[in-house]
């Protein structure tokens, strides 16, 4: 989601990095998805980036968690539904 986003505003990891203040692991760990997207780090991505706005940037996070949340919960249901007892 974010890599997407600086790729449309022609931002490389390193600019986006060096501009906030950030390291560049924890960029990457931010494109990666390895890292949540914080409301203090979209706040500091629009202040360094006027042409990003934080709310789209945090809605993106917002869906993607969601997202995870119900695949994993569907994940649950099926390995508990797989291995109910009783089920042979």
């Amino acid at each position: 989601m974010l890599q997407t986003i600086l790729d449309e505003n022609e931002i490389s990891q390193s600019l986006l990095a060096a501009r906030t203040g950030l390291t560049t692991k924890h960029v990457n760990f931010l494109i990666k998805d390895k890292a949540p997207l914080s409301v203090e780090v979209a706040l500091l991505i629009e202040e360094k980036f006027t042409q990003i706005k934080a709310f789209p940037l945090l809605m993106a996070q917002l869906r993607q968690d969601v997202a995870k949340v119900k695949m994993r919960r569907k994940r649950v249901k099926q390995e508990l539904f797989e291995y109910a007892p009783g089920q042979e």
